[in-house]
């Protein structure tokens, strides 16, 4: 629910004592667990499908549609996969449309160790 997501976001914490150290790490956190937050955590095969997948959009050196994302990685359901991640990618209607990465700094969050 669009009300709730905003109330998520609103309620981070208010100072900036972060900002430059993993200024929107604490953003993106929030929006993964969002994400997989009906999945059970101990659903390994779920989650390696998630990582397989979003690392596949993350990846790749040009952008790629949905529909070449499904052949690629010989899955389906992409579409399902990525819609809960609409804050975080462009996932266009149209299957033949690339899907994109809105900022670097996602991918970028996602690869860090740390």
């Amino acid at each position: 629910m669009p009300t709730q997501r905003l109330n998520l976001i609103t309620s981070l914490p208010q100072n900036t004592s972060h900002e430059g150290k993993s200024g929107i790490d604490t953003l993106y956190t929030q929006v993964l667990k969002q994400a997989v937050d009906d999945v059970d955590l101990d659903d390994m095969e779920f989650y390696s499908y998630f990582r397989t997948v979003v690392g596949a959009v993350l990846l790749v050196f040009n952008p790629l549609s949905v529909k070449a994302l499904s052949d690629l990685l010989g899955v389906s359901s992409i579409s399902v996969t990525l819609h809960s991640l609409h804050s975080l990618l462009l996932v266009p209607i149209n299957k033949d449309d690339p899907v994109q990465i809105f900022h670097k700094s996602f991918p970028d969050f996602l690869t860090d160790q740390k």
